[in-house]
């Protein structure tokens, strides 16, 4: 198992509206030293998160992604959170989002 493999089935669970198990495999690999989630991998977690009505754990994570040095939030990850702010209308977060992307 690698990241790529990990992401890959995240992607999977995303399109299948399976957060609970999304978010399973992303425990499994942060406990893996040697199988640390990338800017992929977050943006995929919080895709599925937008999916499934979930923005609380789209913004923890978020915050978390933002917290390690390995990964940084880029167009997908900002896009991917407004998306999801608008769609539970609210309005307000998503130009927060959108004013720390510019």
């Amino acid at each position: 198992m690698n990241t790529i493999i990990y992401t890959t089935l995240i992607k999977g669970y995303a399109k299948e509206y399976m957060l609970d198990e999304a978010l399973s495999l992303y425990n499994e690999m942060i406990l893996n030293p040697d199988i640390q989630p990338n800017t992929v991998t977050y943006n995929s977690l919080i895709d599925c998160s937008v999916r499934c009505n979930q923005m609380p754990t789209a913004e923890k994570l978020f915050t978390e992604m933002k917290s390690r040095s390995e990964t940084k939030p880029d167009l997908i990850t900002f896009s991917t959170l407004i998306k999801g702010f608008c769609k539970e209308r609210n309005i307000d977060s998503a130009f927060k989002v959108l004013n720390e992307m510019k």
